[in-house]
């Protein structure tokens, strides 16, 4: 699966736009205002779906539309 290896590869696209470890932060939905890091993929294109830990330790599954980048 390609989305899969880039993911894991860190081949950001317009589609991937988050990848392995990438620090997010979440701006809406029941967990806005927390931190995490991206560990995987839960559904593909073109409902794609993150899994993110967040910073205390809970894994969460978010749409991309509830990320937001803390790369500087």
């Amino acid at each position: 699966m390609k989305i899969m290896d880039d993911f894991y590869e860190q081949k950001r696209s317009n589609l991937l736009p988050f990848v392995l470890n990438d620090p997010v932060e979440i701006v809406c939905g029941q967990y806005k205002g927390n931190f995490g890091s991206v560990i995987s993929i839960c559904e593909e294109i073109p409902n794609l779906v993150y899994l993110v830990e967040l910073g205390s330790g809970v894994d969460v599954k978010l749409p991309i539309t509830h990320l937001k980048s803390m790369e500087v």
